[in-house]
């Protein structure tokens, strides 16, 4: 029979913390936010429950005024397991967001974007996303007019002018970053870019060195620098726990959910001469 030890019962919880937090570190947290708009948003709902099986997906939800006023949010928040939706002003979600989705990108969003006109939480936490480095996706079937959704709705006599600044504004939008897709894409493209964002963290891991420094009175302290020339929170929060001081290039530029994290961890950010 086997003896059931202090030093067993201490290795069997090591083990299931471990697993545990193994778990949690895969767990991929992804901010879904939902725009006023019908056009094939059951297509996008599709890839997004896609997605869901193929990560273990935190979600978090945002749905406009507009968006509550033509979808049933409910039965979207059932399907992805959701009880909870975020709040206005509700920032805090993007410093452990790994990306973001718009599931349905209407024109007037599109329009509101383009011109960085930023009137709603919604979009502002687009933009913060962005400046924070994290990857947005955009489905963009309903905002495109040169679509073939249009026609079928009978919106077949578009005027050329509408239709050119239509799109150039979704060029804009692009230029700033987002990634708009066809609704059919979404779970590719986000498979896409997760995998991007696991092999980026583990290569990051595998090339930064920690050094040692000896201090006056005799303590470590444990320093590391990172050859980033934009210093986000994804390149803060794998770090050791143990790194006091965190070196940058002298003109890095320095996300505040960076400076947040680090000031959460207890380090320092100090810039440093090429």
């Amino acid at each position: 029979m086997l003896e059931v030890t202090e030093e067993l019962i201490t290795r069997l919880v090591k083990e299931v913390l471990e697993s545990l937090n193994n778990e949690i570190s895969q767990k991929k947290n992804i901010i879904a936010l939902f725009t006023g708009g019908k056009v094939d948003c059951e297509k996008s709902l599709s890839q997004l429950k896609k997605i869901d099986k193929q990560f273990s997906v935190n979600w978090q939800l945002m749905f406009s005024q507009s968006a509550k006023s033509v979808l049933d949010y409910e039965y979207i928040a059932s399907e992805l397991g959701v009880e909870n939706f975020l709040e206005e002003n509700s920032f805090a979600c993007l410093e452990d967001a790994d990306l973001i989705v718009v599931p349905v990108l209407t024109r007037n969003t599109a329009a509101k974007i383009s011109a960085h006109f930023a009137d709603t939480t919604l979009i502002d936490l687009i933009f913060h996303g962005l400046m924070a480095g994290i990857p947005v996706v955009a489905a963009r079937n309903a905002a495109d007019l040169s679509s073939d959704i249009w026609a079928e709705l009978g919106m077949d006599k578009i005027p050329p002018a509408l239709l050119e600044e239509n799109q150039k504004q979704l060029r804009k939008i692009e230029s700033y970053g987002i990634q708009l897709i066809e609704a059919e894409a979404i779970s590719q493209t986000v498979q896409r870019l997760l995998g991007q964002t696991e092999k980026s963290s583990a290569g990051q891991k595998s090339n930064k060195k920690v050094e040692s420094k000896n201090t006056d009175n005799n303590t470590i302290n444990n320093s590391i620098y990172l050859d980033s020339k934009v210093l986000t929170y994804r390149d803060i929060n794998p770090l050791a726990d143990e790194i006091e001081i965190v070196y940058v290039k002298e003109n890095a530029i320095i996300t505040p959910y960076a400076r947040d994290v680090a000031q959460n961890k207890g380090m320092i950010i100090c810039s440093q001469p090429e």
